[in-house]
């Protein structure tokens, strides 16, 4: 995908379906492209790019716990459980996955953070770019509910 849309870049593959799934990932197919031109066949700078991607994650998570928590120790202890869970062996590992993977889970973890933050402007951009890289981030708009019902407590309206 990302050699054929960085060699004959057309607006057509931003429309188009790139599997059997009837799944429309335009965010997906312009970060394949340029990854095609930063690094070509070459999987090295992939697996650096996925390695950074998820070293951030697991520090936005660690910002998370915190915000959620307001404990240094319990923010630390979930960005080293993300970093090292092996679960996510596989987005670093293989590129099929990882490629698809952790980019969408950067944006929504980026938008949890921005939602605790009161940051709304933010979460709603970070929500349609994750929207726009893979479908299964519609779980945020359940987690962003639970969320703010756990945050406003018993007998509050959110």
């Amino acid at each position: 995908m990302g050699r054929v849309v960085a060699e004959s870049p057309s607006w057509d593959h931003l429309g188009r379906f790139w599997t059997a799934e009837p799944t429309w990932r335009p965010l997906l197919t312009v970060w394949a492209a340029l990854q095609w031109l930063c690094f070509g066949a070459d999987p090295h700078g992939r697996y650096v790019l996925a390695a950074a991607l998820h070293a951030l994650t697991a520090l936005l998570v660690g910002v998370l716990g915190l915000q959620l928590s307001a404990s240094r120790r319990v923010g630390a202890l979930a960005a080293l459980l993300f970093a090292a869970h092996p679960i996510h062996a596989e987005a670093l590992a293989w590129f099929h996955s990882g490629f698809e993977g952790i980019l969408v889970t950067t944006l929504c973890v980026g938008c949890l953070c921005a939602c605790v933050a009161g940051r709304g402007w933010a979460a709603l951009v970070l929500f349609q770019l994750a929207l726009f890289t893979r479908e299964n981030a519609l779980a945020l708009v359940l987690a962003v509910g639970l969320l703010a019902a756990w945050r406003t407590g018993p007998g509050h309206r959110f």
